[in-house]
């Protein structure tokens, strides 16, 4: 799913929702008049309501989850943030020793801001590569340091914890990064569409309102579909997660 754009599979929801319309039009044409008497009409309504129930909880469903898949890592990334800032602090109270790890952990959190943002920050350099080998780096220049005193082997210790969990939360964002809805679903609710706009083609009178409240009906749940693989890849397209939180913590590290 990650190789297709959002915008792409709506527009083959639609077009499979108005294949099952041209498809049932033509039917209509072709079926004996005793195919298509309201006992006939009656019986595929009753099968196409549970269709149609099926398609409108599912449909709710995915919409639910993916905003929830989007709220978890618009409210991951501001914790990466947060994290961000207590390693500064916890370095700063270290003293002068820990500038170069200050240094690494600013050119960390550009990168960090580049990848959600895919644009590097204005007034920062950022060096090319993915943030864990920089995330390790970090680590590795926070333990080469040698605390003289109590406050700064708590300092260094806090640094190294608030690291991890740094290296955690990223993991868990590359992990989402490609969205969490299996394709298998979204081709049953195609199926599904497909369905339901061909048995209502077979049915409904032949009149442009009735074409008009098909192709509205297609556009509406094409974009549904639309918005739900843009919730769910927040990292990609035109619903993304913002970096402000990540901007802001960058302005305020090494004071």
């Amino acid at each position: 799913m990650n190789a297709l754009a959002a915008w792409v599979f709506a527009l083959i929801v639609f077009g499979v929702q108005m294949s099952g319309w041209l498809i049932g039009r033509v039917m209509r044409l072709r079926l004996p008049n005793e195919h298509l008497t309201s006992s006939t009409r009656d019986a595929v309504i009753l099968a196409v309501g549970v269709v149609a129930t099926l398609s409108a909880l599912v449909l709710s469903l995915m919409i639910s989850s993916a905003k929830t898949s989007y709220d978890a890592d618009r409210l991951s990334v501001v914790e990466v943030a947060a994290s961000i800032l207590m390693i500064d602090r916890a370095l700063a109270q270290y003293g002068a020793e820990s500038k170069p790890a200050r240094d690494a952990l600013r050119e960390l959190t550009g990168l960090a801001a580049a990848e959600v943002s895919e644009e590097p920050p204005s007034g920062t350099h950022v060096t090319s590569g993915p943030p864990l080998p920089h995330l390790t780096k970090l680590q590795s220049m926070i333990l080469a340091l040698s605390p003289a005193n109590d406050s700064q082997r708590w300092a260094k210790t806090r640094a190294l914890n608030l690291t991890s969990d740094l290296e955690r939360s990223r993991v868990l964002l590359a992990e989402r990064s490609d969205g969490s809805i299996p394709l298998l679903f979204l081709v049953v609710l195609m199926i599904w569409l497909a369905t339901l706009y061909l048995a209502w083609a077979i049915f409904a009178p032949p009149n442009w309102i009735v074409s008009a409240s098909a192709l509205g009906g297609a556009i509406a749940f094409a974009m549904a579909v639309f918005l739900i693989l843009e919730l769910d890849r927040p990292f990609h397209g035109f619903v993304r997660v913002s970096n402000e939180s990540l901007l802001a913590t960058l302005q305020l590290l090494g004071r």
